[in-house]
């Protein structure tokens, strides 16, 4: 019997299982291993740590160690309307990491009074009375556990949302595919592409080292033929997509309401990007995984009662005031009428010397 059994150890699960009182009897799951960087364990991520994120690091007071950190370090997004055929260039201050090395670290940083099952999936949960009772399978092998509490911090396409809660409303769901590509040319800024023929969210070229990772959150139903669309695109400026490193896909969510944001109920609860929690805007997703692992760790350190759910999703209210204003700015983005008048006024952007 545990107390909380935490579903995914990234930085939401390992943030959570990071805080969470001594006296609690916790158990954290995981499909990875975290011991070696193969296909399996990478999560496909730009790999940039957006300054909400950093601003929760500094809150939780916490610092990146230098191994986390990849080059080069950029202060400069070019952005691409390949719909009105405009480039503009933009200060902005991310950290660009190397997104395993972030996991990892997070995870290590987990107290050893915490129990760990590596390579294991969840299955699916049942709630009985005051317990759940959770099936997980690690290699061929099944096994039940009960728990109080179990919480689902395993990312877009939640298991645990989808067998506790899958009547409820989800949000969009993208697929988003990344590939990673060979480069001998350093780029000085992050690149966002804006193409309303491909995506109506964004793409993406990021440098690192000796490589750039294109990727775009895509409709489902044709994903590869855009992605396709989209490096046509980018080779006529260039862009060489010859040396192939790596290709992977995940789903990603973007919620276009706030009733498509759940935070679970009673003794199920949601964390991360598991509720939904994700920048409409930039599809930024750190800063929510630990803000709300850090309002759940609160929540169940400060209560005794069977009331924690409750308490949590008050707390949580407050997200929603920032994710409307993240969804009156998404227009001015993602409209191509309305960015192409934004970025032909030049507001924001870097000008010449």
């Amino acid at each position: 019997m545990y107390d909380i059994i935490i579903i995914g150890a990234g930085p939401a699960g390992s943030n959570l299982a990071r805080l969470v009182s001594k006296k609690k009897k916790v158990l954290l799951v995981d499909r990875r291993n975290f011991r070696n960087m193969s296909s399996y364990n990478e999560k496909l991520c730009g790999g940039l740590l957006a300054p909400d994120a950093q601003l929760m690091f500094a809150k939780l007071n916490l610092s990146l160690p230098n191994n986390v950190l990849v080059n080069p370090q950029i202060f400069a997004v070019k952005t691409i309307d390949l719909n009105s055929n405009i480039e503009r260039y933009y200060q902005r201050f991310y950290l660009n990491i190397d997104r395993f090395k972030f996991d990892s670290w997070m995870f290590e940083m987990i107290p050893d009074n915490i129990d760990k099952m590596l390579d294991t999936v969840f299955i699916n949960c049942e709630k009985k009375s005051d317990r759940v009772i959770v099936k997980l399978r690690t290699q061929n092998k099944e096994t039940e556990l009960e728990t109080k509490l179990l919480v689902g911090a395993d990312g877009a396409n939640s298991v645990v949302r989808k067998s506790a809660y899958n009547n409820h409303k989800w949000p969009k769901q993208y697929l988003s595919i990344q590939e990673v590509y060979e480069s001998k040319k350093i780029l000085p800024y992050y690149i966002a592409i804006f193409d309303n023929n491909i995506t109506d969210f964004y793409s993406w070229v990021i440098p690192k080292e000796n490589t750039i990772s294109i990727g775009a959150a895509l409709d489902k139903v044709d994903a590869k033929e855009k992605f396709e669309l989209l490096k046509m695109r980018l080779s006529s400026k260039g862009f060489d997509f010859s040396n192939l490193v790596s290709r992977k896909g995940t789903f990603i969510n973007r919620a276009t309401r706030n009733n498509e944001i759940y935070y679970g109920e009673d003794n199920i609860l949601l964390i991360g990007e598991a509720s939904g929690l994700i920048s409409p805007s930039s599809a930024e997703g750190i800063s929510y995984a630990l803000y709300s692992s850090s309002i759940l760790s609160n929540c169940i350190n400060d209560n005794q009662n069977d009331d924690v759910g409750r308490v949590y999703k008050n707390k949580m209210s407050k997200m929603n005031l920032k994710m409307t204003l993240k969804h009156i700015k998404s227009p001015f983005m993602f409209n191509k009428n309305l960015r192409k008048i934004a970025m032909k006024s030049s507001f924001m952007s870097i000008k010449g010397l």
